[in-house]
């Protein structure tokens, strides 16, 4: 192995390890040495990542590779235990959202990092998908306040209704979900947050899960407004469906679906639509009809690949993390006060 090169290990093999997996192997600075996974699992691995050694127990993974690099795409509530493993064993640590339980374990989590010299990066991929980049650019441009909606809605049933009842049963649905979303929020308006109301409501049968459907609202000290909400479960419908947009002042910016209109391509592709809404009578009828300007889309590189760009960059570069860790932990202590607020049915200031 060269010395440029860091040697990874992914520990959770569900849909979101193998993406990762995927953009360690697309990248040359990563060697892709184990992958930690469920047996039936195991023939996935073994045709799409042939390299890498196949573990069923995560910390016979963890200690046996001595890989620079763990990351770690489990349930969350293994995930404080299995990071500080792979610190105590010399590896940085990728760390899908949320990084732990609580605000407190996250907050001594990164403290650990920080402590052992290891650098731990958070799964925030809207940070780094060049359309989502294009779509905060654009609504900082909004003027304040502005007004931010995310609906994201998941269709689920079979494996992966089962897959969201197993985080419902120790995580909400926002807490799991809206992390990242909230850091969008907080990106675009530039204030800070001064309280949450949160809701959930649960649309299945059993008392021993949350519910799968959540909803918060921010409110932030310029006046702005973020609200995201969801839905989980086969009751939501057949097709997965999103409103993401900001609206200010100076109009309203928006990621939408629409045809791709390359040769041949019959999907559809999602763009990003900036309209600066309508400065007099004169122009109220071309503003109707108006399909906004398409000014992004997501041709490029994949945003998985350069979120491990990134962790690769963090630590070859030994860049300071403080910036990160205070994101992430600032959208953590809004999702966590949205969890208050539905316990005790009222805002939660910050």
């Amino acid at each position: 192995m060269k010395n440029d090169v860091l040697g990874v290990v992914v520990v959770g093999f569900g849909r979101m390890g193998k993406r990762h997996a995927a953009a360690y192997q697309a990248l040359s600075n990563f060697d892709l040495v184990g992958i930690c996974g469920r047996e039936h699992q195991r023939g996935y691995a073994e045709s799409h990542f042939p390299d890498a050694e196949f573990y069923l127990d995560a910390q016979t993974a963890i200690t046996t590779t001595n890989a620079n690099v763990v990351c770690v795409s489990t349930h969350v509530d293994s995930h404080e235990s299995l990071a500080r493993t792979a610190i105590d064993n010399g590896a940085h640590v990728f760390l899908e959202k949320p990084v732990a339980q609580t605000l407190e374990e996250s907050e001594a989590l990164f403290a650990y990092a920080n402590d052992n010299g290891k650098k731990i990066v958070a799964g925030y991929v809207r940070k780094h998908d060049p359309l989502w980049k294009a779509f905060v650019d654009k609504g900082k441009q909004l003027g304040s306040p502005v007004v931010i909606r995310f609906c994201v809605d998941q269709p689920s049933a079979g494996d992966e209704w089962q897959v969201h009842q197993s985080i419902l049963k120790d995580s909400s649905l926002t807490f799991d979900c809206a992390v990242h979303y909230v850091d969008m929020m907080a990106r675009i308006c530039g204030a800070k947050p001064v309280g949450v109301f949160g809701r959930a409501v649960r649309l299945h049968g059993d008392p021993s899960l949350n519910g799968n459907y959540g909803f918060l609202s921010v409110e932030f000290s310029d006046g702005s407004v973020g609200s995201f909400d969801s839905a989980w479960g086969p009751m939501v419908g057949t097709k997965p469906s999103s409103i993401i947009t900001a609206t200010g002042p100076g109009g309203s910016v928006s990621i939408v679906s629409a045809p791709n209109l390359a040769e041949g391509q019959q999907e559809t592709r999602d763009v990003l639509v900036y309209e600066p809404g309508m400065t007099s009578e004169s122009n109220a009828r071309d503003a109707e009809t108006t399909q906004g300007e398409d000014i992004a889309d997501t041709a490029g590189e994949d945003a998985f690949v350069l979120q491990q760009r990134y962790l690769y960059d963090c630590i070859a570069k030994n860049a300071c993390m403080d910036e990160h860790y205070s994101d992430v932990l600032t959208s953590m202590r809004i999702v966590a006060a949205a969890d208050a607020s539905v316990i005790k049915r009222e805002m939660v200031k910050l």
